[in-house]
């Protein structure tokens, strides 16, 4: 465990070695990004996943390097690159090392050393590869990225987790989505939405994929339009079929047709989390098909695996995960809730671009946050 440990950690040393940061002054207002609007998936990996032996990760092997599928082909998501630096005012150096720490030591963060006088642009740009290296080699862990992940959720701040996500996902060679999409807990369960205290939160298709769609994609459902009519499902039917009939007024198609997809490929999944073979005695039909933000093409897919594997690597999950992570950072380090939504606007396109072209791992999306206006503001 511990070679493994000192293998990714040695081989993120070497990478922010020979990145050459060095950037010439630009302003605090440096715009520049992934581009306008979110990207659009541009296709699905090829094959798919079925089940969690095929293409899954599974907790506590070896790094996975990045693959290239079709959905990074997206010109939003090539064309990206470094970001201009900015300049200050900045905060004061502890202050910016005790953001990074929160997502990535967590609680367990140890008092800071060797603090520059005053933060610098290039300075913050190393933090959080030794926060993490420190965090890994000390105990073994990034508690801070459990943490993360939680408030990314929506989840109490004490539920538990099945895997060790702070011990898998901030490795360099994988990508944030594809970690958190494709590591399998068990032979049933393969990805962060395959987690029970999740799934028992977001007990039926559409709030897990009404949830799926703000995690995962950045989309925000509207609410039901009024005079909406629906039904009760009827408990006689699966879950789905009970689902499609209840929402079949055209008022509620449009937002069910968007955000239920996702969650029919937990339909192995009941609403308290547990697994099941059979919905009401019936085979669970996991198919679905996912519009991609261009609206031209659709993703299809069936199952959780299958879902996590076709869509880890879409320019879609990519910026819409940078999105909703920047949402949950700027939470985590308490910026006041007056300010959240200002600093988003002036630091979500920045942090796509600089996580896009870092590589797309946790230890690439922290530092764009650091090195944005909402990591470093005073």
């Amino acid at each position: 465990m511990m070679m493994h440990r000192l293998g990714w950690v040695l081989l993120g040393a070497a990478s922010l070695a020979c990145s050459g940061r060095y950037y010439d002054v630009g302003s605090m207002d440096a715009a520049g990004g992934v581009g306008g609007r979110r990207g659009a998936a541009g296709g699905a990996a090829p094959g798919g996943a079925s089940t969690a032996g095929s293409g899954a990760l599974q907790a506590g092997e070896g790094d996975a390097g990045p693959s290239t599928p079709a959905g990074v082909t997206d010109p939003l998501c090539l064309t990206a690159s470094e970001p201009p630096p900015l300049t200050g005012p900045f905060a004061e150096p502890q202050v910016v090392w005790e953001r990074v720490a929160r997502l990535t030591w967590g609680d367990a963060a140890p008092p800071p050393t060797n603090l520059p006088a005053t933060t610098t642009y290039e300075w913050a740009g190393g933090l959080t590869l030794a926060a993490i290296v420190g965090a890994h080699t000390t105990i073994g862990d990034a508690p801070g990225i459990d943490a993360l992940l939680r408030q990314w959720l929506e989840l109490d701040p004490a539920a538990p987790f099945a895997v060790r996500w702070g011990a898998w996902v901030p490795g360099p060679s994988k990508t944030a989505v594809g970690a958190l999409l494709m590591t399998a807990g068990d032979a049933q369960r393969v990805g962060i939405f395959s987690e029970q205290s999740w799934l028992a939160k977001y007990d039926g298709i559409s709030k897990r994929g009404e949830s799926i769609e703000r995690a995962l994609f950045g989309v925000s459902i509207p609410a039901p339009p009024q005079g909406a009519v629906t039904s009760l499902p009827d408990s006689a039917l699966s879950d789905r079929v009970a689902l499609e009939r209840a929402v079949a007024d055209p008022a509620c198609a449009g937002c069910h047709s968007l955000m239920d997809p996702s969650g029919f490929a937990l339909g192995h999944f009941a609403a308290d989390g547990s697994y099941r073979e059979l919905d009401h005695g019936e085979p669970i039909d996991t198919r679905g098909s996912h519009p991609v933000a261009s609206g031209d093409s659709a993703i299809d897919f069936d199952g959780i695996a299958d879902f996590g594997e076709k869509f880890a690597d879409t320019c879609e999950a990519t910026l819409g995960f940078s999105d909703a992570f920047l949402r949950a950072a700027l939470v985590i380090n308490g910026a006041p809730q007056a300010r959240q939504e200002d600093l988003w606007q002036q630091s979500h396109v920045r942090v796509q671009q600089a996580f896009v072209s870092g590589g797309r791992s946790y230890i690439a999306l922290v530092t764009a946050y650091i090195q944005s206006p909402a990591g470093l503001m005073p």
